[in-house]
């Protein structure tokens, strides 16, 4: 399933960056928007895109946010479902009948907010998918971060997040590292992490997508 998911990804960020490229140029956005606002816009420039993009792959698409990570406990009636994390935005696709999800844990960028800088890491990167009690992977090897940039340049703000790394990880081999662009799109990135009782490395796509004018 894993190397399933690896053949799909391309696509599944091909997708998100059409998506966003048109968010972008009809101007649907505001620097000063919360974190669910921008969810709420992309994830809908995105499933409006799934039809079209369905007949173009030849492959189901679907776009959803605020996706429940229910466990066994809690579809059979013994765990809290109001406990129970919630993904940003997952992108669904279906082979042979079954259903493979990316998910998408989503946060503001900004490069002079070291907050925001921090917060991507820890309350995003750390506790998403490095805690195993949520793990938004769903118990596969990848996983999908969004970084909504609101000022700066992505080179520059991958560079203080690795510093965040170093500082809350202490491990300089979880660094982002640039990735090949897709679709004339090159701010993308790759993490490797490893997990607590698992031998496999998790990997991190990140997508920092720019929203504010750049001159």
């Amino acid at each position: 399933m894993d190397d399933l998911r690896t053949s799909l990804e391309s696509l599944v960020l091909k997708l998100i960056i059409v998506a966003y490229k048109k968010m972008y140029a009809a101007g649907r956005y505001d620097t000063k928007w919360k974190e669910n606002k921008f969810n709420a816009v992309l994830k809908g420039y995105t499933k409006r895109e799934c039809h079209q993009y369905s007949r173009l792959t030849g492959q189901r698409w679907f776009a959803d946010r605020e996706y429940y990570k229910d466990d066994d406990e809690v579809l059979f009636g013994e765990g809290d479902p109001d406990a129970v994390p919630r993904i940003d935005i997952i992108i669904i696709t279906w082979v042979q009948d079954e259903d493979i999800i990316f998910p998408f844990e989503c946060k503001l960028l900004s490069e002079k907010s070291k907050p925001s800088l921090k917060k991507y890491i820890e309350r995003g990167l750390i506790d998403r998918y490095l805690n195993q009690e949520k793990d938004y992977s769903l118990g596969s090897n990848w996983g999908g971060m969004i970084g909504y940039v609101l000022q700066g340049r992505h080179e520059t703000i991958v560079a203080k997040l690795n510093e965040q790394v170093t500082a809350q990880l202490n491990c300089i081999t979880a660094h982002l590292e640039i990735h090949q662009p897709i679709d004339d799109f090159d701010a993308i990135y790759k993490s490797q992490h490893q997990r607590p009782n698992k031998a496999d490395l998790l990997t991190i796509t990140h997508l920092l997508l720019t929203f504010f004018t750049q001159v």
